[in-house]
């Protein structure tokens, strides 16, 4: 029986010897791999870690920052009487209201004795706003008669003094037959074509 188990030996032996390298690549990986558990992947958790925190961390502190001026604005908005946001409400509206821009300017024309014939709106909901800002224009041509110039210089001063914001695009005259031809645009908050 001992000589049995030196012949089983001997085998085992004489294979390890043949096989050496192979052995020897196994035994490698192994302790390659015991390695990286026990001394890699621990270090490599904590600077997965240490990243993912700092990427919070600076998240968090950019969040604050936001958050801060975020209060500072509305403090700031707080303080602003409510009579005067109602008037920049009145410039700039948060409504598409065509009837009423009709009816500013007929009583604009009557108060100062020009018959206003025809007007044209376009733009508003159906148009878009510049690159970079919150207003929407609305684009209104109108014809005007019955008005000789002082009357017509009249009723672009009442335009200019009216609380809602009216810029002139264009204008053609004609005195001598009293018509007037003008091109305003006005502006409605962008909100409404959300």
């Amino acid at each position: 029986m001992a000589l049995d188990q030196r012949s089983t030996l001997g085998k085992i032996a004489i294979a390890a010897a043949e096989h050496s390298g192979l052995v020897s690549a196994v035994v490698f990986l192994v302790v390659v791999f015991i390695g990286y558990l026990t001394l890699f992947a621990p270090t490599l958790r904590q600077i997965s870690t240490a990243n993912r925190s700092a990427a919070l961390e600076s998240e968090r502190t950019a969040k604050e920052q936001y958050l801060s001026k975020l209060n500072d604005l509305q403090a700031a908005y707080d303080k602003i009487p409510v009579d005067d946001i109602e008037r920049v409400r009145a410039m700039i509206p948060f409504t598409d209201d065509l009837p009423e821009l009709l009816a500013t300017f007929e009583a604009i024309g009557q108060e100062n004795d020009v018959a206003v014939t025809s007007v044209n709106f376009t733009g508003g909901l159906a148009g878009k706003p510049k690159a970079g800002s919150d207003l929407v224009p609305i684009s209104v041509s109108m014809t005007l008669e019955h008005a000789d110039y002082g009357r017509f210089k009249l009723f672009l001063e009442a335009m200019e003094h009216h609380l809602r914001i009216f810029d002139i695009v264009s204008m053609s005259l004609n005195p001598a037959g009293a018509q007037y031809a003008l091109t305003v645009r006005t502006y409605v908050h962008q909100s409404l074509t959300k």
